[in-house]
């Protein structure tokens, strides 16, 4: 079903979510993530070699869109 809303997708890489979405860019260099040579993996990886609760990570992301007025659907990070 075809929808309105972007979606922020927390399966993706950093660097697509950075594209995507550029409000996640300041999310990402507040908590210390590599924005740039390291943005080759996906948030889940990125927040877990950073020592960070990935799921914290997506909410905090989704926030960071969401304040600047994109309206947007959700893809949470699966669980194992």
């Amino acid at each position: 079903m075809p929808t309105t809303e972007r979606e922020l997708d927390c399966t993706s890489t950093v660097h697509e979510l950075i594209e995507q979405h550029p409000a996640t860019r300041a999310v990402f260099q507040r908590l210390g993530i590599d924005t740039c040579c390291g943005s080759a993996v996906s948030v889940q990886e990125a927040a877990q070699r950073d020592g960070l609760d990935p799921n914290r990570l997506c909410g905090e992301l989704r926030a960071a869109v969401e304040a600047e007025g994109s309206p947007i659907g959700y893809r949470a990070i699966p669980s194992d």
